[in-house]
């Protein structure tokens, strides 16, 4: 017994000693990426040599901030600002790369209609907004304070986007979640709705 304790302290001084000698170890992935006055708050994607993140500059500016991918240089910074889409304004929600395009999206509430409603936008190479917003959500909700949420997921092959809304209830004591699938031109290719009682 009294043998197998002192191999067993031998043993663990050796392995203290052994991890002594290491050094300082640094990890490198290239050159940083300098912040200015817009705080990068997402990293959307790799596209065409480019990097594309998302900055914020207080608390409802939003911008895209593109790197060349390989020197991490600022090649541009752009503001995201939707034009009305039916005459209201939209509110920002995210930036995600979908395949070989980018885009943003933005929600709005319709009080006449009683609806939530999520709209995509392409953005081209330059960092250019399009004007014309493809409409990819209207879910029934029951008023504005009930209007729920979206949440993105993007597929581990990057050429899918799921986008889930989910919404509680406080008369029915319901949360109501619809789950769209998306391929990269932005084609719902499934779509489920389910309420389910809390």
């Amino acid at each position: 017994m009294k043998h197998i304790l002192h191999v067993l302290l031998f043993l663990f001084v050796l392995n203290l000693n052994a991890q002594g000698k290491l050094g300082p170890i640094t990890i490198s992935y290239g050159q940083e990426i300098k912040e200015d006055k817009e705080k990068i708050v997402r990293i959307a994607g790799e596209l065409n040599g480019k990097i594309y993140t998302l900055a914020r500059k207080g608390k409802k500016k939003y911008f895209l901030k593109m790197f060349s991918a390989d020197k991490m240089e600022v090649l541009a910074t752009q503001q995201i600002e939707f034009s009305e889409y039916k005459g209201k304004d939209l509110t920002f929600e995210e930036i995600i790369v979908v395949g070989n395009n980018l885009y943003a999206f933005g929600s709005l509430y319709d009080r006449k209609a009683k609806e939530n409603h999520l709209v995509g936008f392409p953005i081209s190479a330059d960092g250019k907004l399009s004007k014309e917003g493809q409409l990819l959500f209207n879910t029934k909700v029951t008023k504005k304070r009930e209007r729920g949420a979206f949440y993105f997921k993007e597929s581990p092959t990057g050429d899918r986007l799921l986008i889930m809304h989910a919404a509680f209830f406080d008369k029915k004591e319901e949360v109501q979640y619809e789950v769209k699938l998306f391929n990269e031109n932005l084609e719902a290719e499934m779509t489920n709705l389910e309420t389910v009682s809390v």
